[in-house]
């Protein structure tokens, strides 16, 4: 089984515990990091490669793994990610649209070339805190994509919609509603900084 990997601040408990009692239903190990909250929403979502990096370092002996995003739930077996890890792919993602590239829900392989991806992704993050050299700002899920742009040797999977399925009508307006989801997202971090409250995503 692959397992899981995902973080949260305190404002997130709620959705953590959701999120985990959907693994622990389906048998899914997991990894779910407490971390503290750095002020603002976009600092907190900067760390999910920290996270990753942090679990792929001290966890060499997993060859594979799942990110996730906390604030969502698993509805069935992720099994894909089995095959994705059997036929050697380095990482796995979404893009929305075929352009948005969608970090709630990201396979991994567990070996070098995806270590040095994770710590490019830290180091950009730390270069460009606030807006990447194209002007857009430094989103999590932008700046991957800018580091997954500077690597030719990457083996990529494209993961179906179903794996990163956005509530609130998000994915349904791209992809229609008969789409049986397997990860759900609730964007519970979007309800939240509505509010003011600047927390972590997942």
């Amino acid at each position: 089984m692959i397992p899981a990997v995902g973080y949260y601040t305190d404002h997130y408990q709620k959705e953590a515990d959701q999120f985990a009692a959907s693994l622990d239903l389906l048998g899914i190990p997991y990894d779910l990091d407490r971390v503290d909250d750095r002020g603002t929403w976009l600092k907190n979502v900067q760390q999910k490669p920290e996270v990753i990096l942090r679990f792929m370092t001290n966890h060499p002996d997993v060859p594979a793994f799942f990110y996730n995003d906390v604030d969502a739930i698993v509805l069935q077996s992720p099994d894909l990610f089995v095959q994705i890890a059997d036929d050697g792919f380095d990482i796995a993602f979404h893009l929305l649209g075929g352009t948005e590239l969608l970090s709630g829900t990201l396979f991994f392989a567990n070996n070098d070339k995806t270590r040095d991806l994770v710590r490019r992704w830290v180091e950009l993050i730390c270069l460009h805190p606030l807006k990447l050299p194209d002007g857009s700002q430094s989103w999590d899920q932008r700046v991957l994509h800018y580091a997954i742009r500077e690597m030719d040797d990457l083996s990529i999977f494209d993961l179906p919609e179903s794996y990163v399925w956005i509530r609130d009508g998000i994915s349904g307006r791209h992809y229609g509603k008969n789409v049986e989801p397997v990860i759900v997202h609730t964007r519970a971090s979007a309800r939240l900084t509505r509010r003011g409250d600047d927390s972590v995503r997942g």
